[in-house]
């Protein structure tokens, strides 16, 4: 205490030591001795990500502050967390609301692993106000950089040193805890063993307790660390009557638990000596005997027992309580956490149950809002908690995982979870309603498939279906199933009736209409995808890119980002389209994959566009590791695809053809989409001089021309007349290559899309030399004439010097400044040390480090950390 005490004007104490070091009594006692307002996170392994940490965060503040109207806590009302800065910038502007001085511990932080926590802990350090002080306690150093602030002598660092016992400190505690007298040379060797480590001394403490002799204590517990059990028994359990006894074991099974909650599923009575019976608070029972509470916020709110004597407790349950009194509380428990929206709690608990009826009704009750919040990540992990067997027989989580094999474009797997819904809900295919929601969603996902599978006409009758069924208030599913009606009227009828129809439904909108609107929007951006209109798509886009962004609804974000992206990149403006992107790419968000790697290819194609080599190397291995993450082989294809599809735009020919060989994209769904890997292998085997090779090209662009057709997507048929007109000339039909060129010029309109043909280079070259000048063509002949005319296609030469595979597979090289830099980097030494040890300049350290984590494929010091250690760089 007297150090913290000494430290409390620095901006950072950082409180370092292995577990069981009295770090967190100590600084708790610290501040409940200076009465200081704080706000304290207890770090575990379930609160390690962004959204989670800012959670408690916020929660933590908000105790101290009630009154401080926080607009972060409206940012995270969804687990899908929103960009990274949006989430720093707001965070920073609540803390500057705090006038009063403030204490923000963060214990245990050594448990904290994600690499955004990581960061935001470091700029809040970083804009930390005055008024502000940051503790963080741990059995590590966080993993960033403090060189500025040790410079400035603004962070203090309590080590394992610091709080280590003394003898005499022993002493004083045993004597405390009323262990009777040793020998001088007990105390000795109890310290040496321990190393004035305060757990061990306690549990050795109660042991001496029992008369054993400190040489029969340290025996016992080297051949068999059970005896902690037996403390726990002896000492804690068997001492408390029989009912709190009962509710203790009960309340064990719980990872973390409330005062409320306690309240709701416990009734304790207490009978006295005298046989008189007495209510009393269990939570305050449990606080008055000191039962290993630990608190986890700083209202006195919520608390977990020590990991130790929950691990006891857990064990101890099932033997001595009866399977129906752990059942009802598991029932009263996950029925009152649902109520709360606690929902991954509640359903952890109702699953223990061996009838899953309750399991399944929580999650019934909540997926709709989850849906509408666009929380598919969410959503997935409710669905795997529940066993295999459950869910192949209820057809509301059958229909869930149905939707998320639509998000990950696994179309066989949707095809299977449908008939298996179908079966359980006896459906027909000649669609006989039912009244009821199940049905509702079991046709919006079929409208899907139907469409998908390129069955237009069905698909419309499937959403009509739907739309019947589906009760308003369910957005999400009824809207989805709205979107694949204004397809099916886009593909049957035209562009003009499908916006008539979107527009149609939000006008009759009552409810969550700037919901309804942001997916309205969303559906119009893909349909004017699908016919090139760029000015159009650039402002349905733009019209719901904020709304999304406010809601904190990523994947309209998502989707309103790669639109805008999209409609500037073919309007080839590079620049604005890799600005737009890039906060995409570099969040690394991926509710909806496929979407997020259609952002990816169209960044990829702007950096080889604008000629940004080192940025475009960077990130193809960036591109390769959030691959591997996904461990899901249709994400691995397309890859791929994307990475051959670059390579035949920068002219890497021998890497293209290594990326897509054996390559299978067939499941990819010819649908309203702009990027196709179907296309790709076709560029491909257009560079080809074998006929064989060209006529599988033909044949595969006649296909793709008639499916073009029945989707009635302009898009798709503008990029196939292109590569027609190219296959034309390959094949000496010179006459065909022009017309068709002519036609997919024409068939644009008035929108000017030059990236389609400058993206071809020189494939197209003869092709737009036989177009003749014409001054009363649109301004996209003149320009794609100019600019072919002038060479100012992609440059073939950007690979010249090694090869896209050459590049992803080449050894990192580092020199030796750079690798002596990075072990100093790995062993925790910040840029300054490192210079003061080196005798260079920080400055240096900093350019050195910056040409390592381009070498690297990395952006920080722990990427850099982790891939040196991959690599075995030394």
């Amino acid at each position: 205490m007297d150090l913290l005490d000494y430290n409390s004007s620095k901006s950072l104490i950082l409180v370092i030591a292995p577990g069981g070091y009295g770090k967190s009594i100590s600084i708790s006692q610290w501040l409940d001795h200076k009465k200081k307002k704080y706000g304290w996170i207890s770090s575990d392994r379930e609160n390690d990500g962004l959204g989670a940490f800012v959670t408690y965060l916020i929660a933590s503040i908000q105790e101290a502050f009630p009154n401080i109207q926080l607009q972060t806590e409206d940012l995270l009302s969804s687990i899908d967390q929103p960009p990274y800065d949006l989430i720093l910038n707001t965070l920073v502007n609540d803390l500057d609301k705090i006038e009063d001085d403030f204490t923000l511990v963060l214990d245990d932080y050594h448990l904290i692993e994600q690499e955004l926590v990581h960061r935001l802990v470091a700029d809040l350090i970083k804009y930390s106000l005055e008024n502000i002080q940051v503790v963080i306690s741990g059995r590590t150093h966080p993993p960033f950089e403090l060189g500025k602030l040790h410079i400035e002598s603004k962070v203090a660092v309590i080590g394992v040193s610091d709080l280590q016992f003394s003898l005499t400190e022993l002493k004083t505690l045993l004597k405390n805890l009323k262990v009777p007298k040793l020998l001088q040379e007990d105390y000795r060797i109890l310290l040496t063993y321990t190393e004035g480590w305060i757990v061990s001394i306690r549990v050795i403490a109660e042991q001496l307790s029992l008369k054993l002799g400190v040489a029969n204590v340290i025996k016992r517990l080297e051949n068999d660390p059970g005896p902690l059990f037996d403390i726990f028994l002896e000492e804690a359990l068997n001492k408390q009557p029989r009912i709190v006894q009962k509710y203790l074991l009960l309340t064990g099974l719980l990872n973390r638990f409330s005062v409320q909650l306690l309240d709701h599923v416990i009734d304790l009575d207490i009978t006295r000596k005298e046989g008189a019976a007495r209510k009393i608070n269990f939570f305050r029972y449990l606080k008055k005997h000191n039962l290993f509470l630990i608190a986890l916020d700083n209202s006195g709110e919520w608390y977990r027992y020590h990991h130790m004597f929950q691990e006891f407790l857990t064990t101890l349950a099932p033997k001595m309580l009866d399977e129906a009194t752990i059942h009802t509380f598991y029932k009263n428990a996950s029925e009152w956490l649902s109520n709360r929206d606690w929902v991954e709690e509640a359903l952890e608990l109702a699953i223990r149950l061996p009838d899953k009826t309750l399991a399944v009704a929580i999650f019934n009750s909540h997926k709709d809002a989850i849906l509408n919040k666009e929380q598919f990540n969410r959503l997935n992990q409710l669905v795997r908690m529940f066993p295999e067997h459950v869910l192949v027989n209820t057809p509301s989580l059958l229909l869930a995982r149905a939707l998320l094999f639509e998000i990950q474009k696994d179309y066989v797997q949707l095809e299977h979870y449908l008939d298996r819904a179908n079966s359980l809900l006896q459906k027909e295919e000649d669609i006989a309603f039912k009244e009821d929601q199940l049905s509702g969603e079991y046709y919006a996902l079929k409208a899907c498939s139907a469409y998908l599978a390129g069955r237009n006409h069905k698909a419309g009758e499937y959403s009509d279906a739907a739309l019947k069924l589906l009760p308003g208030n369910q957005s999400y599913i009824r809207d989805f199933g709205t979107v694949y009606k204004a397809m099916s009227l886009k593909s049957a009828q035209s562009t003009q009736e499908s916006i008539l129809f979107l527009d149609g439904i939000l006008k009759g909108s009552s409810r969550d209409r700037t919901l309804r609107k942001i997916r309205i929007d969303s559906c119009k951006a893909v349909i004017y995808s699908m016919d090139w209109n760029l000015d159009a798509l650039r402002q349905t886009a733009l019209s719901y890119y904020e709304p999304s962004t406010e809601k904190n609804l990523m994947i309209s974000w998502v989707m309103s980002t790669y639109f805008l992206g999209l409609s500037h990149y073919h309007s080839n403006q590079l620049e604005k389209a890799c600005g737009i992107l890039s906060p995409l790419v570099q969040s690394n968000y991926f509710g909806r994959p496929f979407w997020n790697l259609f952002a990816w290819h169209l960044y990829l194609c702007s950096l080889v566009g604008l000629g940004k080599k080192e940025e475009y190397i960077t990130h193809l291995k960036q591109l390769d590791d959030l691959a591997s993450k996904f461990n899901n082989e249709h994400i691995s294809q397309f890859v791929r695809c994307i990475k051959a599809d670059i390579a035949i735009l920068g002219g890497d020919l021998v890497s293209a053809e290594e990326f897509i060989s054996d390559l299978d994209v067939s499941w990819f769904p010819i649908a309203f989409f702009s990027y196709f890997p179907q296309l790709t292998r076709i560029k491909f085997l257009l560079h080809s001089p074998n006929p064989e090779l060209l006529e599988q090209a033909g044949a595969a662009l006649d296909h793709l021309m008639n499916r073009a057709k029945e989707m009635n997507n302009k898009t798709l048929s503008i990029q196939l007349l292109t590569l027609k007109a190219i296959y034309f000339e390959k094949t000496n039909s010179f006459k065909n290559a022009r017309e068709h060129l002519e036609k997919s010029i024409a068939l644009n309109g008035n929108s000017f899309n030059i990236r389609t043909y400058l993206d071809l280079g020189k494939l197209l070259i003869k092709s737009v030399g036989r177009l003749p000048e014409d001054p009363n063509a649109s301004d996209l002949y003149k320009e794609v004439l100019h600019l072919f005319k002038n060479k100012k296609y992609i440059n073939t030469s950007f690979t010249r010097n090694r090869s896209m595979v050459q590049v992803l597979s080449a050894p990192v090289v580092l020199t030796e400044r750079e690798k002596e830099i990075l072990i100093f980097v790995t062993n925790g030494m910040q840029n300054a040390q490192i210079a003061l040890h080196l005798f260079i300049t920080e400055d240096t350290v900093k350019k050195h480090l910056y040409h390592t984590y381009k070498k690297l494929g990395v952006r920080n010091r722990i990427g850099a950390i982790l891939k040196a250690k991959e690599l075995n760089l030394f």
